[in-house]
């Protein structure tokens, strides 16, 4: 027993302690308020402990609102210069379209093909003149087709071997024929060793330094870089528009000029430049370059709001890009309704849309326009399509600004040697 009555005065002194040095506290603190607790009558006592109480939870909720913010926003961005060297800026992809999609020398095998099935002439050239249109899905070109004679003859083709992607590329204008002289950093180069021919929303086309496609070669992912700034460290071009070749178009003579972050697939209709024939355009680049710390991996992609290149993969793409991911989104949406893919898509492993799904592809089109492109885990929990796109935590933008002036010139068709005119008393 007596140790247990030590015990217990023990423990009794211990608590004084605790309570005496916790009055000392409260009367020497300057925290306001804690003096009051001690130095006033029971109910002023009361008053005080009650606003300290709701002064500490209040304390509370703010560091933990505060921890919520940081946890849901903490990424922040800053500029770090606006003098970054233009020699360590990666060169963009360099894409031209001609606006014809029909090159007349190449249309010889299909039409003696067609021939053999009795298909007039007449209606072999209306094809041909409205093949760039139905197969780009324009609206416009209904008003002037004969959809039954295009039907019979898609139909024909389709069971000789020519499916769209094959017949497109069997008619397209090739880039030895686009391309008559380069000059890259003031050295000509070979075109033909620059320029690869590339599907673009435009058709096939002519691509610089694009390598977004899954197809790419390995040696030719390198960046590229110009080492300075001006017309004498960049890429010089002339282009050959053959006009009597032109056999079905979208748009004038003459080619679209697309200006790109080497790894988006090509939408030369939306962010192309147009160059009329007989013209000279300069482009010149402002770049954006958006650059992330490796320790942002460590944050979960819905906090940073962005992905890096190899954190998404697309199907028919190698790099994830935020353009890229939009047009796989857009294709889905044409596949889910229309069970076949436009031809100028890089996907091989489904049916191409011919001129049948004209119609479906265009609706499906409208569709993907009105269509969320954000994420909400909610709406794919309901089984509503949502494109998924953040932006990139990696990426460089390209601002252009094209300067365009009329001349008169034609190509040596011995040595592809440009013979310039005379314009404004000045020569060029």
């Amino acid at each position: 027993m007596k140790l247990n009555v030590e015990t217990f005065y023990s423990g009794n002194k211990s608590c004084e302690r605790v309570r005496l040095k916790l009055r000392k506290y409260c009367e020497e603190t300057t925290l306001h308020g804690f003096k009051y607790l001690t130095q006033t009558s029971k109910y002023q006592s009361i008053f005080w402990y009650l606003i300290c109480i709701k002064c500490f939870i209040l304390c509370v909720l703010f560091i933990y609102f505060q921890m919520i913010r940081y946890r849901d926003n903490r990424v922040t961005t800053t500029v770090k210069t606006t003098n970054f060297p233009v020699w360590k800026v990666p060169f963009p992809a360099i894409t031209i379209c001609n606006s014809n999609l029909v090159y007349k020398s190449h249309t010889g095998e299909i039409i003696e093909l067609l021939q053999k099935f009795n298909i007039p002439d007449n209606v072999i050239e209306e094809y041909f003149q409205n093949l760039s249109n139905t197969i780009l899905n324009d609206e416009i070109s209904r008003t002037t087709l004969n959809l039954e004679k295009s039907i019979r003859i898609t139909r024909i083709l389709e069971r000789e071997g020519y499916n769209t992607n094959k017949l497109m590329d069997r008619l397209a204008q090739p880039c030895s024929s686009i391309l008559r002289k380069c000059e890259w950093r003031a050295t000509e180069v070979d075109c033909h060793k620059l320029f690869k021919k590339t599907k673009t929303t435009g058709g096939f086309c002519c691509s610089y330094n694009y390598q977004g496609a899954k197809n790419t070669n390995p040696a030719e992912e390198n960046q590229i870089f110009s080492g300075g700034f001006g017309s004498s460290y960049g890429l010089k071009v002339y282009l050959d528009v053959e006009e009597s070749e032109y056999l079905s178009r979208r748009e004038n003579s003459g080619f679209r000029v697309l200006v790109q972050n080497p790894y988006d697939y090509p939408d030369v209709f939306l962010y192309g430049s147009y160059v009329d024939v007989e013209s000279k355009i300069s482009i010149s680049l402002r770049p954006l370059i958006l650059s992330s710390a490796e320790e942002l991996r460590n944050i979960n992609v819905k906090s940073r709001g962005c992905l890096f290149s190899n954190e998404k993969e697309i199907p028919w793409s190698k790099y994830y890009t935020v353009e890229t991911c939009l047009k796989n989104c857009k294709l889905q949406v044409i596949w889910n309704m229309c069970e076949c893919i436009p031809f100028y898509y890089p996907v091989s492993d489904k049916r191409f849309c011919t001129i049948m799904d004209s119609s479906c592809v265009i609706k499906a089109e409208k569709k993907f326009v009105n269509m969320r492109i954000d994420s909400d885990d909610e709406d794919r929990l309901r089984g509503i399509f949502v494109c998924n796109c953040p932006s990139l935590c990696n990426e460089i933008t390209y601002t252009t600004t094209v300067q365009m002036e009329h001349m008169s010139f034609s190509f040596n068709r011995r040595d592809n040697r440009p013979i310039f005119g005379r314009i404004n008393n000045e020569y060029h």
